[in-house]
């Protein structure tokens, strides 16, 4: 339901404005970006104050990798693995 819900609002705001794809998607950064990195910011503190419950690979490397996927957002469209859970749909959207 909230891939159609958004569907819908994203496709009558393209039909309304006719953006360009550019604007379009620097638009939705703006909009998404920054509550996406507080939220992951918050976690990976979390990461380091309750190591046990944390997703992140033990090697730094591998850990640093899977940080840098997620800040590109490439969890949905790719098989890395979410570091917040509910973030892999912001991908697609």
């Amino acid at each position: 339901m909230f891939f159609v819900l958004s569907g819908f609002l994203i496709y009558g705001i393209l039909i309304k404005k006719h953006p360009s794809t550019k604007a379009f998607i620097l638009r939705r950064l703006r909009r998404l970006y920054p509550v996406f990195l507080v939220v992951l910011g918050l976690y990976l503190v979390l990461s380091i104050v309750f190591p046990s419950h944390s997703k992140l690979p033990h090697s730094l490397s591998q850990a640093l990798i899977l940080i840098g996927a997620n800040l590109l957002m490439l969890p949905g469209m790719t098989s890395i693995t979410a570091i917040i859970t509910v973030a892999w749909s912001l991908s697609y959207e």
